[in-house]
């Protein structure tokens, strides 16, 4: 996965989240049948998870994916 720019996503508008997609890539196609972890320092609206799980989604190799994020931001 490859993002375009070192976009800060924590804290955006639904406006800004719509930004990110098209940011994430992935450089190099799956050449076989591949299940897939995406892990992430911290989790606080998803947007980029999301678009990555979008992309990845357009994979037909990729048969699962997996997130793992290790802390979720607080409310309030």
């Amino acid at each position: 996965m490859n993002k375009a720019s070192p976009t800060e996503s924590k804290g955006l508008s639904s406006a800004d989240k719509q930004q990110l997609q098209g940011t994430i890539t992935q450089t190099v196609p799956a050449t076989r049948e591949h299940n897939i972890l995406l892990v992430d320092d911290l989790y606080d609206k998803g947007a980029t998870l999301t678009e990555c799980v979008r992309v990845l989604r357009q994979d037909s190799k990729i048969k699962k994916i997996f997130v793992l994020t290790r802390t979720k931001t607080r409310k309030g």
